[in-house]
């Protein structure tokens, strides 16, 4: 049965003090392949750590990286945004914070790791510290992704990723007729787009396992609702408004289940 433990790691980059955190089966003897956790923008945080030790009891080392400095531990958006924002705009400054946080992985004394079983994966603002510590070509067999940031100031820097690449981005596909109807009934969704369904369909069909329906369910919703009031100004019974606003909740989510996911029949 597996043990497993949390333990703080702690190191310098520039004189400035990191603390990132270290999850592992005590009970295991032998290396084991060494995964490189980054955080939501929260940060090293006791969420963070209870995926860390649940990826951890599956057979695996993992470390939380700290990448914000052992001090900083944001406890709102705010905070949060603070601290994110100049690691955004600093590419560089956030790889060398990674591959601190990687090389802290490889060496520390608290868990054995298997050096040639290394990967990176991050969520949100993590997602994209994973993706950019892979563009700088280090030795990961993967870089995994859940619903990350994908812009990227130098493109051309994807070649030197060495493993596989995973992104779990769970964009909505944001239909258009339903952007239309709610601006023809006096909304104002500019320039809102997403993701066409054949893509989505397409990835489905290779595994991924999370695709966003509530921006389309929303729109569905708003439409009918402002569709309906403008079409019956007497209207203040939200009993009437609603029952063509679950319709097409109902509909688009037969419709997303049906021809996007592929789930039908298969609960």
């Amino acid at each position: 049965m597996s043990q497993v433990t949390v333990r703080s790691v702690v190191y310098q980059i520039d004189g400035q003090s990191y603390e990132s955190r270290l999850a592992f089966d005590a009970s295991h003897r032998g290396p084991l392949p060494g995964l490189l956790m980054a955080p939501n923008w929260m940060g090293v945080s006791a969420g963070a750590e209870e995926i860390a030790k649940s990826v951890a009891s599956k057979g695996y080392v993992v470390l939380i990286a700290d990448l914000y400095g052992q001090t900083v531990r944001p406890s709102n958006g705010d905070e949060a945004g603070a601290a994110m924002m100049p690691l955004k705009n600093d590419r560089g400054l956030l790889n060398k914070r990674m591959q601190a946080a990687l090389e802290q992985l490889q060496g520390q004394a608290e868990a054995a790791v298997d050096t040639s079983k290394l990967a990176t994966f991050g969520f949100c603002f993590g997602g994209c510290c994973s993706l950019e510590l892979a563009r700088t070509g280090v030795p990961v067999k993967a870089a995994i992704s859940f619903h990350g940031t994908l812009d990227k100031p130098n493109p051309a820097d994807a070649k030197n990723i060495k493993g596989s690449v995973l992104v779990l981005h769970g964009a909505s596909s944001v239909p258009q007729e339903f952007v239309s109807l709610c601006n023809q009934f006096g909304g104002q969704v500019g320039g809102a787009k997403g993701v066409p369904e054949d893509m989505l369909r397409k990835a489905a069909g290779m595994g991924v396992c999370k695709i966003n329906v509530d921006t389309d369910i929303r729109l569905a919703v708003t439409a009918s609702i402002r569709q309906y009031l403008a079409e019956h100004p007497d209207q203040f019974d939200p009993r009437a408004y609603l029952t063509p606003a679950r319709d097409a909740v109902k509909n688009m989510v037969a419709h997303k289940i049906r021809n996007v996911m592929g789930s039908s029949n298969k609960a």
